[in-house]
């Protein structure tokens, strides 16, 4: 989950981390019926055009990151297309295969640069702004 320099850094991604992603779509997809019960909501779902070239924007909650999960997860089974979450540095740092299941889930480290490059190859990309800063924000601020 580097920093890119093309986009063939995202879509030939080591074996590891595909087969972090073939665990992870089954994992999401068996546990589908728990996640719809919490009943996630997307404004304006209905409108995002088919073939995945958008910006979706969102904002941080007490929950961390359950948005770019669960936002990534709802609009992936409304119009099957993969969301790419913008996540920070320090995500791509962390030991262990906590990367590598970020960079299977689909997120790269927010840059101007990196959001410009997916964009520019129709992907789909995920972005909060006031990003972990805004977390511990009380309801209403």
């Amino acid at each position: 989950m580097n920093a890119l320099s093309n986009i063939d850094d995202l879509i030939d991604q080591p074996p590891r981390v595909a087969a972090w992603r073939r665990v992870l779509d089954r994992a999401l997809d068996g546990i589908a019926p728990v996640i719809d019960a919490s009943r996630p909501f997307v404004a304006g779902i209905e409108n995002l055009p088919r073939d995945g070239r958008f910006l979706l924007v969102g904002n941080h909650t007490q929950t961390g990151m359950a948005e770019a999960w669960l936002t990534s997860l709802v609009v992936r089974r409304a119009i099957g297309t993969r969301v790419r979450p913008l996540a920070v540095r320090d995500v791509a740092r962390m030991p262990g295969p906590v990367a590598d299941l970020a960079a299977a889930y689909g997120a790269v480290v927010g840059s101007p640069e990196n959001a410009r490059e997916l964009m520019a190859h129709n992907e789909t990309v995920l972005v909060f702004p006031g990003g972990g800063r805004e977390i511990g924000k009380f309801k209403g601020e």
